[in-house]
């Protein structure tokens, strides 16, 4: 990728499709960073080559359809604005929009319209719940937060998904927000200092849960599950979450955590960051076999993760939970 890169800023090299596919297959997940010598940040420099091709037209049409349904529904699976917030129909959870409180969930896009994917919030805002936290969603009204876009390169309609939220985040009041997705965590905590002012502090549900443990606002009760943890590369590479999740999982009595021979800043990627899933499904799908593979060495019975995207893409090789699952089951 930096010889891709040199080679255009020369104008030895000329963008075409085949160039194209090979720099959209990259996930950026950051593992080249973590091995290269000279400490290259290549993960920017293929987000800039990635840029490129997006602004000269060199997208897929995947990609364009996810950004497009960004700009037209604030989501990236093109579903409707009013289904967003349906997954907490009963569940009395304040709305934003009409009443305040200390803490915004951030709930993200996949979690909120994959019904599969629902069991992630409910369980999140149960143990926000449980835990006698001041919390609210932004139902309806909450938006995507443009992690996707910056995987494709459309770093135009980011920047405006950004301001957008930063500006409705900061008229809300709150003080802190908490996610539970990956991605929108390492945007909202990484990307979104870069583009406005922010008067609110951004957590990761697993590091929020865990403060929450450590306080003993939650008691659990034992679970008796052997299971490995899978990092996510946003929440891991990218943001040095590593510890929370485990101390989550070693909280919780009865639990046997095993680890994978690649964890931590060495973890493999699951396959399915930066769009890459969306449009080369077969190289997703063999980069999670193999990261499920290691999982299966270890002995566990479970793969945990926290993230969505893991969840979606290694979740047909292994029975998987996400961790706030697996929180709420010793929870309840």
């Amino acid at each position: 990728m930096v010889s891709i890169a040199s080679g255009l800023l020369s104008g030895d090299v000329e963008i075409d499709e085949k160039l194209a596919e090979r720099v959209y297959s990259c996930t950026l997940d950051g593992v080249c960073e973590k091995t290269c010598p000279s400490s290259v940040r290549v993960t920017d420099i293929v987000s800039s080559l990635k840029e490129e091709l997006f602004k000269s037209g060199f997208a897929f049409k995947d990609h364009e359809a996810l950004s497009k349904s960004i700009k037209n529904y604030d989501n990236p699976w093109m579903q409707p604005r009013y289904s967003r917030s349906r997954w907490a129909k009963g569940l009395g959870i304040k709305n934003l929009g009409e009443e305040s409180a200390d803490v915004l969930f951030f709930v993200g896009c996949t979690t909120s319209y994959d019904p599969s994917m629902k069991n992630i919030a409910i369980s999140t805002a149960n143990a926000l719940t449980k835990a006698g936290v001041d919390f609210g969603i932004l139902g309806e009204k909450e938006m995507c937060c443009g992690s996707t876009l910056l995987g494709i390169g459309d770093v135009g309609t980011y920047v405006e998904c950004a301001k957008k939220n930063i500006e409705a985040f900061n008229s809300l009041g709150v003080n802190l927000v908490v996610t539970s997705c990956a991605g929108c965590y390492s945007a909202l905590k990484n990307k979104y200092p870069l583009v406005a002012d922010m008067n609110f502090e951004v957590v990761s549900a697993v590091e929020y849960m865990a403060q929450l443990i450590r306080e003993g606002r939650l008691e659990l009760r034992e679970l008796s599950l052997k299971v490995t943890y899978h990092d996510p590369c946003h929440l891991g590479r990218h943001s040095g979450v590593y510890d929370a999740p485990r101390e989550i999982l070693r909280a919780i009595p009865g639990i046997e955590l095993l680890e994978m021979r690649r964890n931590f800043e060495e973890s493999s990627c699951c396959g399915a960051g930066a769009g890459v899933r969306a449009v080369f499904a077969e190289l997703a799908r063999s980069i999670a076999s193999r990261r499920v593979d290691e999982a299966k060495e270890t002995g566990a019975d479970i793969l945990v993760s926290a993230c969505p995207f893991c969840y979606q893409n290694m979740r047909d090789f292994m029975k998987m939970y996400d961790i706030s699952e697996i929180l709420n089951m010793a929870i309840d």
